[in-house]
């Protein structure tokens, strides 16, 4: 799901369809519509991976997502999908994009999304938004397309977008590290309005191509991250163009990861089902969230010893130079969430963290054991709490009420800063619980500490 919060409005996207709310939850007239509506295409087209921000400082809500013209044949054309609202009311008019990927026979897939709101000169005053997609290919039809052949980062100049006209934009693939190509690379979004990093800071853990495969050796297949810094991005744009320079690094991980096994779940019949919700692989899922100089994020991982996945969570500080070109990234904090320590054999799947300007902390997760269906959770932490530590394991947004029994899970969950009320930002989070039906459902939440006595 994707989620972005305004001044006055919460904007949802999931695969199929889109909803508006004020902040007391109230659906807004014309809403929820059907994704392909929204976006202008046939009935019934193929539309998946949403992600979205909201833009503090220029006032407008972004979104994309990927649409597949046939996903289920070996012909299949896969484009990114831009929406961009033309004012901060997202219930007015959207600038609506469609850009191809590849040719035919090409999957796209797992898209991210950054931004910030840098003034990088002619053309992209009011700043840039940035789309990794992973690439895959060698198959009959998308979902056996086994073969991941590239990754791609997108450079996109906020001001054509904002205004509704054709926009040039800068393609970066080749992506790789100990000479493999890493996949989901995520671009940093900008937290408060002040923040002005001197580059586009981009994530990526290893996943695919290690440990292998999915670092699915073993529990503790693989170690590390790689953060990119991409200097003069919208260089291309100036009357003389110059090329946009990517720099990358790669830093120790205090914690060993692996592929995690999937969650259990009670049966609904008084047992229990093993390994019945996808916790995905290990990836950096959510988006990364940068304020302030440091960069906030999370992955999945097995625990040795342990039939549990839990999350790793990250505070990393990139390093530049004078040019902003990244030299080195230190590790703040990390943490293996509660790893090994969950009851009933409960696994926090797809955290995503979401730091308010003084970075304090909020994390969202999925939640499921032996005796609790799957919920939404959320934990946090005041930026002067100990280093590596949330406080406590977590507090239900929406507990699950039903076996879900599909196996198939979402494969991030979302975050989003509210900086309506200065003195008083507000962390927003959203989140899929097993509804009474067995089916999945979503459910939005917000936390800010008000009082200095606030835990």
């Amino acid at each position: 799901m994707a989620l972005a919060v305004g001044e006055n409005f919460a904007v949802q996207m999931v695969n199929s369809a889109v909803i508006v709310m004020d902040k007391k939850g109230n659906v807004q007239g014309g809403f929820p519509k059907g994704t392909d509506t929204f976006f202008g295409l046939p009935g019934g087209t193929y539309t998946s991976d949403p992600r979205g921000f909201y833009d503090w400082v220029n006032h407008r809500f972004v979104f994309v997502m990927l649409t597949e013209s046939n996903p289920f044949s070996g012909t299949n054309i896969g484009s990114l999908l831009i929406a961009a609202s033309q004012t901060y009311d997202p219930r007015g008019g959207w600038n609506l994009y469609e850009l191809q990927i590849g040719g035919s026979g090409i999957c796209p897939d797992y898209p991210t999304l950054g931004h910030d709101s840098n003034n990088w000169g002619p053309g992209a005053t009011r700043g840039g938004f940035y789309v990794g997609i992973n690439q895959f290919g060698g198959g009959t039809h998308c979902s056996d397309a086994t073969s991941f052949t590239q990754n791609y980062l997108f450079l996109i100049p906020k001001d054509p977008v904002y205004s509704g006209a054709g926009f040039s934009h800068w393609v970066q693939f080749g992506f790789s590290f100990g000479g493999l190509l890493v996949d989901t690379l995520q671009p940093a979004n900008m937290t408060d309005r002040s923040n002005k990093p001197p580059a586009v800071f981009v994530t990526n853990s290893f996943n695919i191509n290690y440990g292998g495969g999915q670092c699915s050796a073993s529990a503790t297949s693989c170690n590390g991250l790689v953060v990119w810094s991409v200097t003069n991005p919208f260089g291309f744009l100036n009357p003389t163009p110059t090329n946009p320079v990517f720099a990358g690094v790669g830093m120790g991980t205090a914690h060993n990861y692996g592929l995690p096994p999937n969650a259990d779940e009670p049966n609904g019949v008084g047992g229990v089902c093993a390994h019945c919700v996808d916790t995905g692989d290990t990836r950096i899922s959510g988006q990364v969230k940068y304020n302030a100089g440091e960069l906030f994020g999370s992955l999945e991982t097995a625990v040795s010893g342990s039939v549990e996945a839990e999350p790793i969570w990250f505070d990393v500080h990139p390093v530049t130079d004078i040019n902003g070109n990244i030299t080195a990234a230190e590790e703040r904090q990390e943490d293996c969430f509660v790893c090994g320590g969950l009851s009933d054999n409960g696994s926090a799947y797809y955290a995503t963290l979401q730091p308010d300007p003084e970075n304090n902390v909020v994390m969202v997760f999925e939640y499921s054991t032996d005796v609790a269906y799957p919920g939404v959770v959320f934990t946090s932490r005041r930026a002067t709490y100990g280093d590596s530590l949330m406080n406590g394991v977590g507090i239900y947004l929406e507990p699950g009420f039903a076996f879900y029994n599909q196996s198939r899970w979402g494969d991030y969950t979302a975050t989003a800063p509210d900086l309506t009320i200065a003195p008083l930002p507000l962390m927003w989070f959203a989140g899929m619980y097993a509804d009474g039906g067995g089916n999945w459902g979503t459910a939005i939440g917000g936390a800010r500490y008000k009082f200095p006595t606030d835990e």
